[in-house]
């Protein structure tokens, strides 16, 4: 993947930033987690333009706050409003209710409804609505995870011709898991309207190879070692992993800093008698959490 030249749109469920209300005033709050703490380095790199959910109502001021938080940062950041009730059956529910469990080999966690689908299907339109605004000849488009694997059908269908790239952050699953989802044609026929797909390990992308192989038959593939290729109804459809990062010269930066060397002293003073594990993880049922107390 080559920037050069192009301006950077990443597409996300959530925003780099939050907008909380604080004593009846809404104020702008950085966000955490992975893909923020992987992409915002390289937003700032490529002065580029980042386009999700803020995690607030409709009530909120949006665009005036994150207006102003933009003319002073190194990259713009546009909201995509979401509803209560969108939240309720898009993200808690089908994105984290179907696709969560089961791309996760859990499907014990998980379940299937016909509603919470159908929302996934309006919000994810709601996305690339917004995202086609934002569209310039030079954009570089890069749309993230597994809430979001049907914007390129969309942006499509608004006659956007340019490139689209998507990463999954999560695993993709084998194919007797895949085709469990009721609605696995229409993700798989969305995802193949990217030009570009990433998976983060070498497996995911095989599992990926495979449910093609199962629900979309006329692909011809070419597989390599690092990077394999799918022609499918006339376009080439690149498929690579690549493992994620962190900026390492920030965590060692702030590492060394004054601030966390009294914490560090402070936790050591007062917690002599206990033994302290340092843990960085989410509280979800996929990171195995009560098993690694047993472990330890």
């Amino acid at each position: 993947m080559t920037l050069e030249g192009k301006r950077l749109l990443i597409v996300s469920n959530r925003l780099p930033v939050h907008l909380d209300k604080l004593n009846s005033s809404w104020v702008v709050r950085p966000g955490s987690g992975g893909l923020v703490t992987a992409m915002v380095p390289l937003m700032k790199q490529h002065r580029g333009t980042w386009i999700g959910w803020p995690g607030s109502d409709e009530t909120a001021p949006a665009e005036q706050l994150l207006n102003d938080y933009s003319c002073s940062h190194d990259f713009d950041v546009v909201p995509v409003m979401l509803r209560e009730e969108d939240v309720a059956l898009f993200y808690r529910g089908f994105a984290n209710q179907s696709i969560w469990p089961l791309f996760h080999d859990l499907l014990g966690h998980g379940s299937f409804d016909l509603e919470q689908w159908l929302r996934y299907v309006e919000v994810n339109r709601k996305f690339a609505e917004v995202t086609a605004r934002h569209i310039e000849p030079e954009s570089f488009v890069w749309i993230h995870d597994y809430q979001l694997m049907l914007v390129a059908k969309f942006l499509r269908q608004f006659g956007v011709t340019l490139p689209l790239s998507f990463f999954l952050h999560i695993p993709f699953p084998a194919v007797d898991l895949f085709r469990r989802l009721p609605w696995r044609a229409e993700v798989m026929e969305a995802l193949l309207e990217f030009d570009h797909l990433g998976f983060q390990t070498a497996h995911d992308r095989r599992n990926f190879i495979q449910c093609v192989k199962w629900f979309a038959p006329g692909a011809q593939i070419q597989a390599r070692r690092r990077e394999s290729f799918l022609r499918y109804e006339g376009r080439t459809i690149r498929l690579g992993f690549y493992p994620i990062g962190i900026d390492f010269n920030e965590f060692a930066e702030q590492a060394r800093s004054r601030e966390v060397e009294e914490a560090t002293w402070f936790l050591h003073e007062n917690l002599r008698s206990r033994v302290l594990i340092l843990g960085v993880d989410r509280l979800d049922y996929t990171k195995g959490i009560p098993l690694r107390f047993l472990a330890f």
